[in-house]
């Protein structure tokens, strides 16, 4: 669900945003990270989210109260949530009687709750499968199997399957684009060939949370939760029902003193927290619980759900403001099968009127034993952060000062098999040593140039003895600089080199060498002239081909129909699907990646350019020229997209354009130019404006490679003949040349011209009435005979605000076009989605602001295309906001 996720790298939050840590593609699901965050394979990375899947009505019921008593010292804080689902009400699917015999036997397990996702569809009239797949035979590790395996267009492929994910390790398929799966059998892979049924389940949790503070100081504190969660997986079956409720229980003591004296020594402040917490195997919390990286804090090799025992002590003190000094010790006990130690020491120094350098040191061990695999496991964790600034001219942050930072990591971990002689180590150990020194140079005349030297060293067994496996370096070089009203800029260069040792150089252990570079600057001199902005960024990714699917949404949210099986293949095959310019699509495109991955330098760049000659030069003539001149800005932008393969990266660093949207080595590249010139740009009684826009695109899709052409020409005029009244003038020609694979629907060869006229009548501030009369020609020229379109629009349209509460429009739309041939069958963008024939079309919007909260939509639109019968759509909406 939007805005709902948390992302954990290295165990540190991260923020949303380009110019933050990352962005998110939330209907497809992608994190992609910015420059400022560099992911290598030693990245640790979680992502919690909260999503729905639900698919039967749901009743949710909730409450919560708090009671403070005794001056406030106690805090008694209880809730409840309640989450039901009808069993007896599915959402968007059917229940048939075997899936619920299926259900019923399912119990509480998951993976039981699945049927066959085969079907036999047969063969077409020519021979032809109508499926995708084929049945075959095979051997894996002496084990026969029957596989399904992809063969489109095939006289054998009569099966259609639906395939599921399973779990990794627990299915024999693995997905290569969203139709195809390949058979790996033995487990190995993470799809099987089954349909999941939705399982109805009821969830209640019931929380009690006792707080008490002694003061403000919060000298002493305790504070103790008791929480019970009811989960039933299935409400279609009772088996397991007899373990469904779960019970945790929280209890955090702290003991504070601050500012005292103690053997003589005053101390600024120590503190004492015990914790302890108890968690049945059964309970199932509404939200996480404990810490992200807790299974890496207490070393847990498993995801099992067993009971927790955990118990904590943190003793902190701090003899001065400057000086913090910190202890944790914690044992953890999940059932009887694995137990934890971890200790924990820091020491923290701040800089004083001495001049000491700034100290951080953290030591962590956590020594574990897991029967179950009759392993124990050592892992010390080591890190330091000493920092150093110099003053120049003066004690202050404003002066230049030189800062010089070092970063200190160590890891090691060691897990061995109890049963065996020797030190011989088992998977999951290594160690790693990694260092970063950094010098950072700050308000030397207005400007600040950093550098950071790391260099990191991996470590991991072969045969059970520790060898090593690669080194890594990494050069950092920064300037930002805005010492000049009209410049400022900022730029980061990054060289990061791994190199793998013999023994471990494999085809996805492959020295490699990357450089990310980030460069933005900004230019506004000449009194505001010529304001320019250049951005160019590379980074260095794995990315994956592009599928376009269809996903199947409520009528009126999607902006796709489809047609029915006009040209093979079903839903599979996206030429059976079209744009709709109504509210009556259901179908939506997504952009899906594949699962393989290509390295691919990511270069993305820009520059706009603004000239306003008036701002510098100062005409004062009243002639005609020189109002052109007082009144004419000019305005270029360009901005290049290229992700590719190319083994010679220096094509695209330096920006050699001839090698780029190349058809073997580009996955996406786009290229965009655009000149607008404006004569009297914010003069409501006349302007003037020609537009030139260009754009090339190169994609890589799995259906094969495709590029767009795509010039636009515009020259439009506005005059206002009075206060109330205004016309436009707008010329358009445009070319649309799209090449695609031979057999898809989006080949085209447009070239459009076209005049728009526009009449505009505002009496009041509330009321805009307009009157548009439209005319085109396009034509066609990639079929054998080219088809040419003529059309002519007359649009009337009329819109009442109500001030700050609401607004209604209604438009009426009379469109003829006329082709120069019988076909029904041509490109969706020679009429933009208009029929051929007369359309007439009425379309009436009402929105309106109940209440600060509370919001009315009505949505209405009719129409009559090319003589058929007349088809009404509706909607009416109301959103709560909270």
């Amino acid at each position: 669900m939007s805005g709902t996720e948390k992302v954990y790298l290295n165990g540190n939050p991260m923020i949303r945003g380009e110019q933050a840590d990352y962005t998110i593609d939330y209907g497809i699901g992608t994190i992609t990270f910015t420059n400022k965050r560099l992911i290598t394979s030693d990245s640790r990375i979680i992502v919690d989210f909260e999503y729905t899947d639900r698919r039967y009505t749901r009743a949710i019921l909730t409450g919560a109260n708090t009671v403070n008593f005794f001056k406030n010292k106690f805090r008694l804080t209880a809730s409840y949530v309640n989450q039901n689902d009808n069993q007896d009400k599915p959402v968007d699917f059917t229940l048939t009687e075997q899936d619920k015999q299926i259900l019923t036997n399912a119990g509480d397990d998951r993976l039981n709750a699945v049927k066959s996702g085969v079907v036999f569809v047969g063969t077409d009239t020519s021979g032809i499968g109508l499926g995708l797949y084929a049945k075959s035979d095979t051997v894996v590790n002496s084990i026969n199997y029957t596989y399904y395996k992809y063969l489109p267009n095939d006289s054998n492929s009569v099966y259609q399957v639906v395939f599921s994910f399973t779990g990794q390790g627990k299915g024999n398929y693995i997905q290569q684009s969203q139709f195809q799966y390949n058979f790996v059998g033995g487990n190995q892979g993470n799809f099987d060939t089954v349909v999941f049924i939705p399982v109805p389940n009821a969830h209640q949790v019931a929380d009690v949370n006792l707080n008490f503070e002694s003061s403000p100081r919060k000298e002493f504190t305790l504070n103790v939760e008791s929480a019970l969660s009811i989960f039933d997986a299935n409400k279609f079956s009772s088996l397991g029902d007899n373990n469904n409720n779960g019970v945790a229980i929280y209890g955090n003591l702290g003991l504070n003193k601050y500012n005292f004296k103690l053997f003589g020594m005053r101390l600024n402040a120590v503190e004492l927290k015990l914790k302890e917490k108890l968690v049945n195997k059964v309970f199932l919390p509404l939200e996480r619980y404990n810490p992200v990286e807790f299974y890496r804090e207490y070393d847990i090799q498993d995801t099992n759900k067993l009971t927790e025992d955990q118990h904590e002590a943190t003793l902190r003190v701090a003899p001065s403001d400057r000086l913090d000094i910190r202890g944790t010790f914690g044992q953890l006990l999940r059932g009887d099968v694995f137990n934890s130690l971890r200790t924990v020491g820091e020491v923290a120094l701040k800089n004083d009127s001495l001049m000491l350098p700034d100290l951080l040191y953290r030591i962590e061990l956590t020594e574990s034993n897991y029967s179950v695999t009759q392993t124990s496991s050592s892992w010390l964790k080591q890190s330091a952060l000493i920092g150093f600034r110099k003053f120049i001219g003066g004690i202050s942050f404003e002066n230049p000062n030189l800062e010089f930072l070092i970063d200190y990591k160590q890891e090691n971990r060691k897990n061995v098999f109890e049963g065996s002689p020797g030190d011989s180590l088992e998977s999951g150990s290594f160690s790693f040593n990694e260092v970063k020194p950094r010098l950072i140079l700050n308000n030397l005349y207005d400007m600040n140039i950093y550098t950071e030297f790391g260099f990191r060293e991996d470590n991991f067994p072969i045969n059970g003895v520790m060898l090593d496996q690669s080194n890594s370096y990494i050069q950092t070089y920064g300037l930002r600089y805005a010492g000049i009203d009209w410049l400022s800029t900022l730029f980061e260069l990054t060289f990061r080199k791994k190199i793998y040792t013999e023994a471990f150089i494999s085809e996805s252990n492959a020295n490699n060498n990357t450089v990310p570079v980030n460069w933005q600057t900004r230019l506004d001199p000449l009194r505001g002239a010529v304001p320019t902005d250049l951005y160019y960024n590379v980074t260095n990714e794995r990315q994956s081909k592009i599928e376009r699917v269809f996903q199947e949404v409520r009528v009126g949210e999607g902006n796709y129909i489809y047609l029915g099986d006009l040209y093979g293949g079903g839903k599979n095959n996206e030429n059976n699907f079209q744009l709709t310019i109504f509210n009556d699509g259901n179908y939506i495109r997504i952009n899906l990646p594949t699962s393989e991955l290509f390295p691919v330098t990511n270069l993305n760049s820009s520059a706009r350019l603004n000239i306003r000659p008036s701002r510098y030069f100062t005409v004062t003539g009243s002639d005609v020229f020189s109002e052109i001149f007082r009144n004419t800005t000019l305005e270029s932008y360009f901005r290049v997209e290229e992700k590719s393969s190319d083994p010679n990266t220096e094509n695209i660093y330096f920006l050699h354009f001839s090698t780029f949207q190349n058809d073997s080595n580009t996955l996406l590249g786009t290229q965009l130019f655009q000149q607008d010139i404006n004569f009297f740009e914010f003069n409501p009684a006349y302007s003037l404006k020609f537009r030139y826009i260009q754009q090339k695109t190169f994609n890589q899709f799995v259906s094969g490679n495709e590029r767009l052409f795509l010039i636009q020409r515009f020259v439009n005029l506005k005059i206002g003949l009075t206060k109330d009244v205004s016309t436009l003038f707008e010329y358009q020609s445009i070319t649309d040349r799209n090449d695609a694979p031979e057999t898809s629907v989006r080949n085209r060869d447009i070239n459009s011209e076209g005049l728009l006229t526009d009449l505009s009548y505002r009496p009041v501030q509330e009321i805009e009435s307009d009157f548009q009369l439209n005319f085109f020609r396009a034509t066609d020229s990639y079929p054998l005979i080219p088809i040419q379109a003529d059309i002519n629009q007359q649009i009337l349209s009329f819109i009442y605000s109500f001030t700050f509460t609401g607004r209604l429009r209604a438009e009426l739309e009379r469109n003829e076009v006329r082709l120069n041939t019988s076909s029904t069958s041509f490109a969706y963008e020679l009429t933009n989605g208009r029929q051929a024939g007369i359309n007439i079309i009425w379309r009436a919007f009402f929105d309106y602001s109940i209440s600060k909260n509370l919001q009315a939509t009505l949505n209405y639109d009719g129409r009559s295309e090319g003589g058929r019968d007349i088809i009404h759509t509706g909607r009416a909406e109301i959103k709560a906001f909270f």
